[in-house]
């Protein structure tokens, strides 16, 4: 038996788009009509919702949300959010370190 959840999204379009979670028991899966979500790219209106955020949903069903969450525990996608997670972390980290490098050139060339 497949569980599915569908909520309405705003996005950037006039139109909510349509983002869609299922769960057989085992997978965890997602779609989203946005540009992103339709090229097979993961989109912030799924990663939202997985997050439990329902600042962007339209559909009168944001209790759903709970429901979607409660598949992620054990799934390939919450390994996949946590690898992301990860690398957002580490990129944020080197954007520091690279700024702090740009500084340190300038006050070696200015003095």
């Amino acid at each position: 038996m497949t569980n599915a959840v569908k909520f309405l999204v705003q996005g950037s379009e006039e139109e909510p788009y349509v983002v869609v979670f299922s769960f057989d028991g085992k997978n965890l899966k997602a779609s989203c009509s946005c540009t992103a979500g339709r090229a097979g790219l993961a989109c912030k209106h799924r990663i939202s919702i997985l997050g439990a955020c329902i600042d962007n949903i339209v559909s009168d069903n944001t209790e759903a949300v709970s429901e979607v969450c409660s598949w992620l525990p054990g799934s390939e996608v919450a390994v996949a959010i946590e690898s992301l997670n990860i690398a957002e972390a580490e990129h944020e980290r080197t954007k520091r370190e690279l700024s702090a490098a740009k500084k340190t050139l300038a006050a070696a060339m200015w003095s």
